[in-house]
This record gives C-alpha cells, sequence and structure tokens, in this order.
C-alpha cells in the first residue's frame, strides 16, 4: 500500500511515466492509499495502481509504503 504524505499543494501529480516533464493522467490527494505497482530503479518513482486499467507514477519522497512489496 502506498500513501500519500503532505505536500506543498496538498495533492501529487500522477504522470504517465516516472519522468517530471511525463503527462499528468490524475492527481493523488494526502492521505488516500493506492495500491503498489513498483519502484523505478533508482526508488525516486512509485508506480501506483489508480483502477483496475490504469497506474501511474508518484514522486516517492511524497509517500510511504507499506505491506508485502514486490
Amino acid at each position: 500500500v502506498v500513501t500519500i504524505l503532505k505536500t506543498p499543494t496538498g495533492y501529487l501529480r500522477v504522470h504517465e511515466k516516472p519522468i517530471e516533464s511525463s503527462s499528468e493522467i490524475s492527481r493523488a490527494f494526502v492521505g488516500r492509499e493506492y495500491p503498489f505497482e513498483a519502484f523505478s530503479p533508482l526508488k525516486d518513482w512509485i508506480e501506483i495502481n489508480l483502477n483496475a486499467s490504469q497506474s501511474g507514477w508518484i514522486l516517492s519522497r511524497y509517500a510511504t509504503t507499506s505491506g508485502a512489496l514486490r
């Protein structure tokens, strides 16, 4: 499980790819929990599951992970 931490804006931009210049596909709000999908190679991004058909990437410095990680 990925929990969104406090951010300056109250949300995180969820990107299509693990790079800030990638398209924003959604927003993840502070306190919300999302299923964990993967870490980027440097673990600076986390892929989260948004719904049954979509996942996206958030900056790891604004989130915590818990539970069994793959």
